[in-house]
């Protein structure tokens, strides 16, 4: 999953589109477990008049129970820690949406304050300032 936006937004700057399936293709390839089948949707849409990038991720959950998937990993791409819309959106709405579905729930943890990833963090911001 990656955070949606509105369409507006996505067509004055297309490259969100276009890192976002960078990012996915780099994962897909590094992985390379052709067992596997991916999907990508969108989370945490506003609550607005306007469109939003699709498929929400409600909607490919309910693609999946239709085609009798039993397990989903939900991989919250460009997310680095938990907070409001990895707590509800994924770990609430979509995993009560999952048991309603009877489909196994998992996701990725995030690197939140792991040292390893302070340490990445402070690393990058040395050599940049």
């Amino acid at each position: 999953t990656t955070h949606s936006l509105p369409q507006r937004v996505v067509a004055s700057d297309p490259q969100y589109l276009e890192q976002l399936k960078a990012t996915t293709d780099a994962i897909i390839t590094t992985i390379h477990d052709p067992t596997l089948e991916w999907y990508s949707a969108y989370q945490s849409a506003g609550h607005t008049r306007e469109s939003w990038l699709q498929p929400d991720v409600a909607d490919i959950l309910s693609l999946l129970h239709t085609e009798k998937v039993q397990a989903v990993l939900l991989v919250p791409v460009q997310f680095l820690a938990d907070h409001l819309e990895i707590s509800y959106d994924l770990d609430i709405a979509a995993k009560k949406q999952c048991a309603e579905y009877n489909i196994a729930y998992h996701r990725t943890a995030l690197p939140n304050t792991d040292p390893l990833f302070i340490q990445a963090l402070t690393a990058v911001v040395k050599t940049t300032s």
